[in-house]
């Protein structure tokens, strides 16, 4: 396991991933020095005018909910970023080598998946970790309510994981890859809209598949909606898309499992 995370950190910092990851910090901390001196040009955290956590109330929270947007597009990179690794793995010439490791495929492809997880996950941590620190330090806006997106984000780029990595399995292609990772984005925000479709038709047949769809497809961004209701301290009335979603996402590694099990090599 060690030599399989060693080897997904190398990879990660000979494709300089990590330099992006930096840029992005960067200009993050630039914007959130500019907002700062913005702040106060306003009269926001001067003596007696509004503070910052009234003007969070009025705006509805817009540091939680801009640093959610942060971790989401901190996500995005790392599945782009770690989209190509599988269909490397198992072009000709690389695939050999991987598979004469005395471990079977599946555990392979578990190690591998978790070693992904553990190393571009801990970059996105660190990088958010990062622009939370400047927020504090420009903002006063140390809250310890973010640490929930930041669990978001892991729970997130699982779940995205989980789709990159059977399609990457299945068509060892990195645009296949994306492009599946793209769709479902998009069959997600189409499912969004479902109680409009099925008030446009009148058959319980037809109701009843876009729900089934519905309840069966991975809704990452609704889970992301209910970690922001819980940052910001709001109930949750129905965890549904959660666990129908961790569901979908250990189907489709099991599926992944399946499928580099029964490929010829």
């Amino acid at each position: 396991m060690r030599g399989i995370l060693r080897d997904t950190v190398i990879e990660l910092l000979d494709r300089k991933i990590i330099w992006v990851f930096a840029v992005i910090v960067v200009l993050a901390v630039l914007i959130l020095l500019v907002t700062d001196d913005i702040g106060f040009r306003f009269g926001v955290g001067g003596s007696g005018e509004m503070d910052l956590g009234q003007l969070n109330e009025v705006l509805g929270n817009p540091i939680l909910r801009g640093f959610d947007l942060f971790m989401a597009f901190l996500v995005f990179l790392a599945v782009v970023a770690s989209a190509g690794i599988f269909p490397g793995m198992l072009q000709r010439g690389r695939t050999e080598f991987y598979m004469s490791k005395p471990i079977s495929r599946a555990s392979l492809l578990r190690r591998k998946v978790f070693a992904i997880w553990v190393v571009y996950g801990g970059l996105v941590l660190v990088s958010g970790f990062l622009v939370y620190l400047a927020a504090g330090l420009f903002h006063g806006a140390f809250d310890g309510s973010i640490l929930v997106l930041q669990l978001l984000a892991l729970v997130s780029l699982l779940i995205w994981l989980s789709v990159s990595i059977l399609f990457g399995v299945l068509s060892r292609s990195t645009v296949a890859s994306l492009m599946a990772v793209l769709l479902v984005w998009v069959v997600e925000w189409v499912l969004s809209y479902r109680e409009f479709f099925k008030s446009l038709t009148d058959s319980s047949v037809g109701n009843a598949i876009i729900d089934t769809v519905y309840f069966i497809f991975p809704k990452p961004d609704e889970v992301s909606d209910i970690f922001l209701r819980i940052a910001s301290d709001r109930t949750v009335w129905d965890w549904q898309p959660v666990w129908t979603t961790l569901a979908a996402a250990f189907v489709l590694f099991y599926l992944s499992t399946m499928i580099i099990k029964r490929q010829d090599f």
